[in-house]
């Protein structure tokens, strides 16, 4: 799978207000030169049609002929085939000068123009043409037509990328096209954090004239990305400097813009230069609690008093909530030292886990992941009606502690949870992430560390992609055996797991090899059952199959793709980034030999109800062929006691045999086989819309916000709301390297994944949210969790004091810590008031770990030296100031011995 699946296309709630002041001195008319015009633009009456298009309800034909250049949000996308095509239809014959074409992200290696006055008889207006150049305009002269034509078609002969074509627009010319215009891009103004105002000048050449401003997140690429919302306005033909402007709304609070001034009159464009503004943070926004994601149900009374926890208070349970019990006690002991036993009898001041299967919590009655939780001055009390719902009521309540509850060591803080009630449970049962191991491998540690990361905001699937064209992740051993079955499966891992990417990484780095023994795969499997995590494995069949027939003779036969060289038993190994160019034998019966063993040993260690079987991007495989593999496959994994999941296929047919406790993963592409899925057979649908899942894209492109701001239960045309059992985002690694770099992908953005997944629409506010999630960057920083920094989110600072004891005056002390994600030790400023009456004096700060550009480096050691007089106990202070805030912490220095 690849986002390779498409180029991110952005649409930013933007709204554009251009206006225009010209200057005085109309044009005459008698010395306008007479140019052309775009007869194929919509408003001039012209219809475009195409062979299809990537998905039935965006990125259409029409949006090719709507005079919006440069914008991937306004452009056709076809279909995978070489042979499609994309024609308008003028409002009457025209004698045609030239058509310009721009392409948007994926164009022809070989093509050609044709024309036609019936639209069924087609003349070659050009020879074969290509390869065209991705994001560019291409220009044909075709003013040696000897007549004129209705109809105009682009027919593709050979793609150049296994997508289908795409154009941002089609232009068909009846005559010369102007020559460009000047423009100036100018300043900013009536900057606020989430509004603009630009200026610019517009010179034109003598003809009519189109502008538009165009901007976009800095690092989001070349300009022609479409990643820049933009409208064209006509500002007439005078050859005089018009002042023109456009006020952006919508924009993110803290972000760098580049924009620029742009024009085109039927030429190349012309563009202004590109400068950069960047929007103030956000203002503080009162957050009504802490927990994230957010509660369904959460009440906190006025002037209540808050539950304390002390070196007297127990953790009780029993039966089925002592595991989660045990877990809570032991991170509390860690941060605050105290001794805290698990006990069986509950007293005042206690904390209380109940697992109680009768239990029905308000609003999720019946859900075993609900649960209620209740703090007062007396004590606190989780409880659910499973073990899962109890834990879930644990990794809220561990939030409504200060941030130093994740503490690794003891540190002197308030330990107070507010006097509160919720009641709680998930909107989605299906909550997800997926890790790519097969183009970079991860350990069995980092591995479990993502497990941690995950359950500490209630997701509760780990979606393992196990086998790719790169690699083969998985031990197969040859034990059971079918009759007759001669493969070796210790080849797997011996070939393909020793077998990653070598392109495309951080500083050119390969993917990591590996693979999981059937040892360690237990171990994550019951890893994560602890911290309520299903695990579904993935094989990638019948495309992304390289390593497969790269690793076992036996596999290629004479239809698998591609065939090995001449003499040779196997292909070679793909450590490329290229897909779609790989496939089993859909006929062979060793390819269901070679699929059944591994589907049974998969079975035997996998708890869990799904098994992946991919069938993405299998542009090497035939449609009746497909169809028939995914039939079969999808009977093989039910044979093992086994339902599977799949991404949403290329085929209309493709999931005959799906029932109804199968799930087909949506990612683009194929919604009305989708649709008619879940509403026919019951199939469930888990949504991964590229645009608001793909962790690996850069957060230039797609930032926490934008994965907050969606709905999963509307992203499928026509699937029923019922239908949609969850969200998963999936981490693709061809461009990682470390766990570090999947943890900086993954993170905030899957933090605002849990909140959608979990917590009911109508409480969804992403201001909100960001103000939770700041909170929550403390924790992740003393969790040693690697993010992003986000400049969307206003991230706070949080100190926490270390108690002291000195034997003599003088001595250096480390007396605390500070966090504050996004900054930098320059930015931070901390004093210490030593409690014995002298001045508050500045402290040394020092990073609590190394720090680059993909780890956050907002944990720091504070530090001081200070001469006490005499012995005593002394009450200190330290005040940390930092870009997002400040921090106050008081820790105890006992003196008992001086100089």
């Amino acid at each position: 799978m690849n986002r390779r699946r498409r180029v991110l296309t952005l649409t930013v709630a933007v709204l554009l207000v251009l206006l225009g002041t010209v200057g005085s001195g109309p044009w005459a008319s008698a010395d306008k030169v007479p140019y052309g015009s775009d007869v194929a633009l919509a408003s001039a009456g012209a219809v475009a049609s195409s062979s299809g298009r990537e998905v039935t309800y965006a990125l259409g034909p029409e949006l090719a002929v709507d005079g919006v250049w440069d914008s991937d949000s306004s452009r056709w996308s076809g279909e995978a085939a070489d042979n499609g095509w994309f024609q308008v239809e003028l409002a009457q014959p025209t004698k045609i000068d030239h058509v310009a074409v721009q392409w948007s992200t994926s164009c022809p290696a070989q093509y050609k123009l044709q024309v036609s006055n019936d639209g069924t008889s087609w003349t070659d207006a050009t020879g074969v043409r290509g390869p065209a150049t991705c994001r560019s305009w291409d220009t044909a002269d075709l003013t040696g037509l000897d007549q004129s034509y209705r109809y105009v078609r682009m027919q593709g002969i050979k793609r150049r990328l296994s997508y289908g074509y795409s154009i941002n627009e089609f232009e068909v010319w009846d005559g010369a096209a102007p020559p460009a215009p000047h423009v100036t891009t100018g300043a900013v103004t009536d900057l606020t954090p989430t509004s603009a105002t630009l200026h610019g000048q517009v010179v034109p050449a003598g003809a009519d004239t189109d502008y538009q401003f165009q901007f976009g997140a800095a690092g989001t690429g070349p300009w022609g990305t479409g990643t820049f919302p933009k409208t064209p306005v006509d500002v007439g033909a005078d050859p005089v400097t018009h002042d023109v402007t456009a006020t952006l709304t919508g924009l993110a609070p803290g972000t760098t813009y580049l924009y620029r001034l742009a024009t085109r009159t039927g030429a190349e464009p012309g563009y202004g230069t590109e400068l950069t503004f960047t929007t103030p943070p956000p203002p503080p926004v009162a957050v009504p609690n802490d927990v994230t994601p957010k509660p369904a149900s959460m009440t906190q009374p006025d002037h209540a008093a808050p539950f304390v926890l002390t070196t007297q208070t127990h953790v009780v349970a029993r039966g089925a909530a002592v595991p989660v019990a045990a877990a809570l006690a032991e991170q509390l002991r860690r941060a605050t030292g105290f001794r805290l036993p698990l006990s069986r009898g509950r007293a005042e001041r206690d904390i209380e886990v109940v697992v109680d299967p009768h239990l029905s919590v308000p609003g999720f009655a019946g859900d075993p992941e609900g649960y209620t939780l209740d703090a007062t001055a007396a004590g606190v009390r989780v409880a659910a009606p499973s073990a899962a719902g109890a834990f879930y009521g644990v990794q809220s309540l561990r939030q409504l502690f200060p941030a130093f509850v994740e503490s690794a060591t003891p540190v002197d803080a308030a330990w107070t949870v507010p006097n509160v009630h919720i009641a709680d449970g998930p909107r989605f049962g299906y909550r997800g992430i997926m890790l790519d191991l097969a183009r970079d491998f991860l350990s069995v540690g980092e591995i479990k560390r993502f497990i941690d990361q995950m359950s500490y905001l209630k997701l509760n699937v780990l979606h393992l992609h196990l086998s790719d064209d790169q690699g083969w992740r998985i031990q197969i051993t040859n034990a059971g055996r079918a009759h007759g079955d001669t493969i070796d499966y210790d080849r797997l891992t011996r070939v393909s797991g020793a077998t990653a990417i070598d392109e495309g990484g951080t500083d050119d780095l390969p993917g990591q090899t590996g693979f999981l023994t059937q040892a360690q795969y237990r171990q994550v499997i019951a890893y994560a059952a602890e911290h309520y995590i299903s695990v579904i494995p993935e094989i990638d069949v019948p495309g992304h199959s390289s390593s497969l027939l790269h690793a076992i003779p036996q596999l290629n036969t004479a239809h698998s793709v591609p065939q090995p060289p001449p003499g040779q038993d196997t292909i070679p190994a793909n450590t490329t980034q290229q897909v779609g160019e790989s496939s089993l034998d859909t006929h062979a019966e060793v390819t269901y030999t070679f699929l059944a063993h591994v589907f049974k040993q998969l079975a035997a260690m996998t708890p869990g109800r799904y098994l992946g079987v991919g069938g993405d991007e299998a542009y090497s495989t035939s449609g009746p062929d497909f169809d028939y593999f995914m039939t079969r496959v999808i009977g093989l994994v039910h044979a093992v006691g086994k339902n599977t999941t799949g991404w949403n296929l290329s085929y209309a047919n493709e999931t005959a045999s799906l029932g109804s406790r199968d799930l087909v993963q949506y990612y683009n592409g194929s919604d009305a086989a989708t649709a008619t899925d879940a509403k026919s057979k019951g199939t469930g649908v888990v949504t991964s819309y590229y645009p608001y899942t793909y962790l690996d894209y850069p957060y230039s492109a797609a930032d926490v916000d934008r994965f907050y701001n969606w709905d999963p239960a509307a992203t499928v045309p026509d699937v029923p709301a019922g239908a949609i059992r969850g969200v998963e985002d999936p981490l693709w690694t061809e461009t990682l390297r470390s766990d570090a770099e999947a943890e900086y992908q993954t993170w905030p953005r899957a933090a605002a994944t849990a909140e959608v997944a979990w917590s009911p629409k109508a409480g969804q506010d992403y201001a909100q949210f960001s103000a939770r999630l700041a909170q929550l960057g403390d924790r992740w920083t003393l969790q040693h969790t690697n993010f992003h920094a986000s400049p969307r989110v206003p991230w706070t600072v949080a100190a926490a004091g270390a108690d002291q004891w000195v034997k003599h005056a003088g001595q250096n002390l480390t007396v605390g810590t500070v966090v504050a994600p996004g900054t930098g030790p320059n930015t931070l400023s901390v004093t210490i008031d030593w409690g014995d009456g002298t001045a508050p004096a500045p402290a040394d700060v020092t990073l609590a770990r190394p720090a680059d550009n993909t780890h956050v480096n907002g944990a720091y050691r504070v530090s001081g030296t200070h001469d006490y007089s005499k012995r005593g106990t002394y009450t200190a202070h330290l005040h940390a100031t930092g870009p997002n805030g400040s921090a106050d912490a008081a820790f105890t220095v006992h003196v008992t011995g001086g100089r």
